[in-house]
């Protein structure tokens, strides 16, 4: 016991055994945090949808104002006729309002993130 602060000293050997219990808790939290945030929902539905996504990233890319207009357009059909989903095209169009303000890195960036939880 220590007698200054009127405690008793932890146990050593006690503080050991806990250590790998405590170590696996944390590697296991670590992994399913890790693996519950890779889990971005499929906005891009259909090959005609991928497809129209690979166009929007040569567009944005290439710094085309000429054919973001044709991927917007591309896009608000796709999503008239059921081959494209509202969640895609509104992810998509944003990221041509992106780059139609000038913020072509990041508009590509952001499309890079989408086409890429797709695969």
């Amino acid at each position: 016991m220590n007698s200054k602060l009127g405690r008793v000293a932890p146990n050593p050997a006690a503080t050991f055994r806990h250590r790998p219990c405590r170590l696996a808790c944390c590697v296991a939290l670590l992994l399913g945090l890790g693996f519950a945030g890779c889990g971005q929902s499929a906005v891009l539905n259909g090959e005609e949808a991928r497809q129209a996504a690979d166009a929007l990233y040569t567009a944005v890319t290439g710094k085309r104002p000429d054919l973001l207009i044709a991927c917007r357009k591309q896009i608000g059909e796709l999503k008239s006729s059921g081959k494209m989903s509202d969640a895609g095209a509104q992810e998509l169009l944003q990221v041509i309002d992106q780059a139609d303000r000038g913020e072509w890195r990041p508009a590509a960036e952001r499309l890079d993130v989408i086409i890429r939880a797709e695969s």
